[in-house]
């Protein structure tokens, strides 16, 4: 008998006769230096000193969460997809884990009697299939919630060649990512336009069901909660999870579907979904952001009530550290990409002091004030802790990227059409790159691109037909969520009617 519980976020338990598995950890302490609280909290996690194997799709921090990792059994095995980087394979050994093994696309290994395990990759993310007696359970985690409809296509055609019949479809649902509530412009209603995001996410989730078509659909959200006094306003657009069944209902689709909405502490069983979580009388009118405030009400006014911490770094101290980083962060952007950058850091703890970055004299600078005759073209809010984490740290850009450590307010009309938020975050961290890595370790880079033929011919194309400009095909156009009204968006982005993907109504 198979045995699924969810547990929160996108973390479930898995049990048969022999084996007990944990998908994507995280469920004990933080993410992002303090920005992401777990959400809902999980019910019970008793089970984490008797967990036979350990399921990681990719190495973000709330799905390789390490202070979480740390109260799992080390005689586990720890199963992740092989990509072209081998860091994460690398830290998990590093706190006592001893049997950790990377699994090539489409390479289906055994666990147990009955369980069989399957990674497919989608650059440094994945998404897994278990199969058990018949049954397939695919998890798409959160591998294309910032992926081209076309290319899911692609995948999901390549997936139901060899899964032809997929029993539950199981995805992440909601915006972890920064864009676009943390970029306010004058032209930009921040909480309408969060709402929207959130509506189109959800439809996203349903191009996923069409596109696999999966007896049983399950969603995961809200995920996390913020706990930052100016960040409380987005726990409050996460949206009543019956609007996903409401969506699907308005695609022309023959395919039918159940959709599960599990709460924590809820299992699925002998094809029956247990509602045993105590959340259902908690939780009033799906209304999770209030709830999410209640769960974190100590956090929150610990939070809100708190003084920064002291700051012993001066402004000429950040400058000179942003400069040695510069030569290393700014490899392998054209000097075309890098001089549109002209961009001020305001820092909460030094609030009558700037730093200022722009391009000059053939490199990027930061300056401890504006330059003369200067015009920036965004502002990036920050604390000093944030920024000297970016700096230091690899993968430190997280907090920004993912953990929404910083606010971004535009200044130029044109700056979000030549994504240069993206890339003045980008230069203020160090992120490994697929071609330093084919430098470092040729044959793990060749055995990457061997296993997954498609997405390399797709990832070299994009790159060959950018021409130079950072994330500037069509189906990464953005800037329709900051440049027009609530309505404009809705047209655009075919809500709520979702009768056409967001891709092809584009140019």
């Amino acid at each position: 008998m198979l045995k699924i519980t969810y547990i929160t976020h996108s973390s479930i338990l898995i049990e048969t006769e022999d084996a007990k598995l944990i998908s994507d950890p995280w469920f004990f302490g933080s993410a992002y230096l303090n920005h992401w609280h777990v959400f809902p909290k999980p019910i019970d996690t008793n089970y984490a000193k008797d967990i036979t194997h350990v399921i990681i799709t990719h190495g973000h921090e709330d799905h390789c969460h390490f202070p979480t990792l740390g109260q799992l059994n080390k005689k586990a095995a720890v199963f992740l997809p092989y990509t072209w980087l081998q860091d994460t394979k690398d830290a998990i050994l590093s706190i006592g884990f001893k049997s950790v093994y990377e699994l090539d696309s489409y390479k289906t290994v055994s666990i147990g009697m009955h369980l069989k395990l399957t990674f497919v990759v989608n650059g440094l993310d994945s998404i897994f299939i278990l199969e058990y007696k018949g049954k397939v359970y695919l998890n798409l985690n959160d591998a294309f919630n910032a992926t081209h409809l076309k290319f899911l296509k692609l995948i999901a055609q390549k997936v139901n060649a060899h899964w032809p019949k997929i029993d539950y479809l199981m995805s992440g649902v909601g915006g972890a990512g920064y864009f676009p509530n943390a970029i306010h412009s004058p032209f930009k209603n921040d909480l309408e336009i969060g709402v929207l995001r959130e509506q189109f996410l959800m439809k996203l989730f349903c191009e996923f069901v069409v596109a696999f078509k999966p007896k049983v659909a399950i969603p995961f959200l809200p995920g996390f909660v913020l706990i930052q006094k100016d960040k409380l306003w987005i726990n409050h657009i996460r949206q009543a999870r019956n609007l996903i069944d409401k969506y699907y209902s308005e695609l022309k689709t023959d395919h039918q579907v159940a959709f599960w909405h599990l709460y924590p502490g809820d299992y699925i069983s002998e094809d029956v979904w247990e509602k045993t979580s105590p959340y259902y009388n908690l939780v009033q009118n799906d209304e999770w952001g209030s709830f999410g405030e209640t769960q974190y009400a100590t956090e929150i006014s610990t939070e809100t009530d708190a003084k920064l911490e002291p700051n012993t770094t001066t402004i000429e101290e950040l400058c000179t550290q942003l400069n040695t980083l510069f030569p290393k962060s700014c490899k392998g952007i054209k000097i075309k990409v890098l001089s549109k950058l002209n961009f001020s850091i305001k820092l909460k703890e030094l609030p009558d002091e700037i730093i200022h970055v722009c391009f000059a004299n053939g490199k990027l600078i930061a300056y401890s004030k504006l330059q003369a005759n200067s015009s920036p073209n965004l502002i990036i809010r920050t604390n000093c802790r944030n920024l000297l984490y970016s700096i230091n740290e690899l993968w430190g850009g997280d907090v920004f990227f993912i953990g929404y450590g910083a606010d971004l307010d535009i200044l130029n009309n044109d700056c979000i059409k030549d994504n240069l938020d993206i890339l003045s975050l980008r230069v203020l961290s160090i992120f490994p790159t697929a071609l330093q890595n084919l430098r470092r370790q040729p044959w793990r880079a060749w055995r990457y691109f061997y296993h997954n033929k498609m997405h390399a011919s797709l990832a070299l194309k994009q790159k060959l037909f950018s021409k130079e400009k950072i994330n500037a095909l069509p189906f990464n156009e953005r800037s329709h969520w900051i440049h027009t009204s609530k309505c404009e968006t809705c047209l655009v982005c075919d809500l709520p009617l979702l009768n056409n993907s967001l891709a092809e109504r584009l140019k």
